[in-house]
C-alpha cells in the first residue's frame, strides 16, 4: 500500500510583479565595502580562471543583489552576494554567487545563465536547516517582457536545483490597448 501527502498549505515562492519577495527570514542588507573586496579579491580571480578570456564576455563586475539568512548549514549567521561578471548577449550573462560567513566565503558558486536581477529567502522548505535561494531573472524584448524564478540550495560543495517555473508575463509594450 502506498501514501500519497499532500501540502495543506500554500506559501508564495515568488511573485514575478515585486522587487522585494521571499518569505522565510532573509533580509535585503547591502554588501558592506569589506565583502565588496573580498569578492574582488577571492572570487573573481577564480571567475576568471573559469571563464578565461572570451570575446563575447568583458568583464563588468557588478554586484546585482544580496541577502542574509542561513544557507550552507543550520543557524548560520551568512550573506549570499549575486554578482555579475559580464554581459555575453542580450539578457545573458555569466553570473556567480558567493555566501560571506564570518568575513570568509564559505561557497562560491560560478554560472551562465541570464541577466539575473534578484535573490530571495525561500525558508527551509526541505527541513534540512538551510533556507533556499530563488533567483529572480527576466527580460524584455520588443515590448514583451517575463520572469522566471529558480529554486536552488547551495552547501559549501554542491548546488541543488529544486526547478524554476515562470512568474509573469506581459505584453502591454507590444500591443494596443494594453
Amino acid at each position: 500500500m502506498s501514501s500519497v501527502s499532500f501540502a495543506q498549505t500554500l506559501s508564495k515562492v515568488y511573485d514575478g510583479r515585486v522587487l522585494n519577495n521571499g518569505n522565510g527570514g532573509g533580509g535585503k542588507v547591502p554588501p558592506s565595502d569589506f565583502e565588496t573586496e573580498l569578492i574582488r579579491n577571492n572570487a573573481l580571480p577564480e571567475a576568471r580562471q573559469y571563464w578565461g578570456k572570451s570575446e563575447s564576455c568583458n568583464e563588468n563586475f557588478e554586484v546585482v543583489d544580496s541577502i542574509s539568512g542561513s544557507f550552507t548549514r543550520s543557524n548560520a549567521t551568512q550573506h549570499v552576494i549575486l554578482y555579475r561578471f559580464c554581459i555575453t548577449g542580450h539578457d545573458f550573462g555569466n553570473n556567480g554567487i558567493v555566501i560571506i560567513e564570518s568575513g570568509k566565503i564559505v561557497a562560491h558558486i560560478v554560472y551562465s545563465g541570464g541577466e539575473d536581477y534578484s535573490l530571495n529567502s525561500l525558508g527551509d522548505i526541505n527541513s534540512n536547516g538551510a533556507s533556499e535561494l530563488v533567483i529572480g531573472d527576466g527580460s524584455m524584448h520588443q515590448g514583451f517582457s517575463d520572469s522566471q524564478a529558480y529554486v536552488i540550495e547551495i552547501s559549501s560543495v554542491s548546488v541543488r536545483k529544486f526547478g524554476w517555473t515562470h512568474v509573469y508575463a506581459d505584453n502591454c509594450g507590444a500591443k494596443s490597448p494594453c
